[in-house]
Formats: structure tokens, C-alpha cells, sequence
């Protein structure tokens, strides 16, 4: 299962950005009073209550749609994670794009750290790193 993270740009989703959107995902599916009734049968099993073969198989039905929304927002952090790093990859790489400043203590601190950055370069990265800069489209003249 893939995330709505579009690898692709540079939008930066936060933590309650992904949250929203998991939520709205089940929300598509239930309405939050649906949900509060079904949490309030669910706490009924707890102290005896049985339900019915119905109501089992909506509990069952909620239980699937939150678990996918979960899994969305555990691929989307993760997703997001990847992007954040490339970001730093790409400033890296645009870094040691630029000429050398001859005898400029900073410009050699600046590549260096450039440098070990993009030293660290996993291979996951690395394919993003190669997608995103192909998916790139030349300025035209």
C-alpha cells in the first residue's frame, strides 16, 4: 500500500496534516456519530452485552476502515520522512554544483559538509535522489 505523498514535488505535509487526511479517509466511510455509537456498543461487550450478528459486522467494517486509514498514515510518515531527507540531499548536491571559492574557509567547510551529507546517501534515497531529478523538466529558451 502506497501513501498520497507525492514524492514527485515539494509539498511538505506535517504530522497533523497526515492526520487529517487519515481522518477524512474514514470519515468517507462512517460518520463520527456511527463511530461513537459503535465505540459505545464495542464498550458494551465489555461489560456483557452482546451484539448482534449486524452490529458485529459493522464493528468488523469499522475495524477495517480504521485499520487502513492507520496503515495510510504509517506509509505517509514514512513517505514524507524520505522526502524530508532528499530535500537535504538535493541542497547538498545544488551546494557542490556551485564553483569553489578558491581560499574560502567557509565555501570548503560548506562542501565538505555537503559532501558527507550525500556520503550517507542510502539507496532508497539514492533512486528517489535519480527520480526526482529526471522527472525535472528543462527551462525552455
Amino acid at each position: 500500500m502506497s501513501s498520497f505523498i507525492n514524492l514527485m514535488v515539494n509539498d511538505v505535509w506535517s504530522d497533523a496534516d497526515i492526520t487529517n487526511r487519515t481522518e477524512a479517509m474514514v470519515r468517507q466511510h462512517i460518520s463520527v456519530v456511527e463511530e461513537t455509537i459503535l465505540n459505545r456498543d464495542i464498550t458494551g461487550t465489555a461489560f456483557g452485552v452482546p451484539l448482534s450478528e449486524e452490529r458485529m459486522a459493522q464493528v468488523m467494517h469499522l475495524k477495517d476502515i480504521l485499520e487502513e486509514a492507520r496503515q495510510m498514515g504509517i506509509n505517509a510518515r514514512s513517505d514524507m520522512a524520505l522526502l524530508n531527507r532528499v530535500f537535504v540531499l538535493e541542497a547538498a548536491q545544488i551546494r557542490l554544483a556551485r564553483d569553489p571559492i578558491a581560499d574560502d574557509s567557509q565555501d570548503i567547510q560548506e562542501r565538505a559538509e555537503a559532501q558527507t551529507t550525500l556520503d550517507g546517501v542510502t539507496e532508497t534515497e539514492l533512486n528517489l535522489l535519480s527520480q526526482r531529478a529526471a522527472s525535472v523538466q528543462p527551462p525552455e529558451d
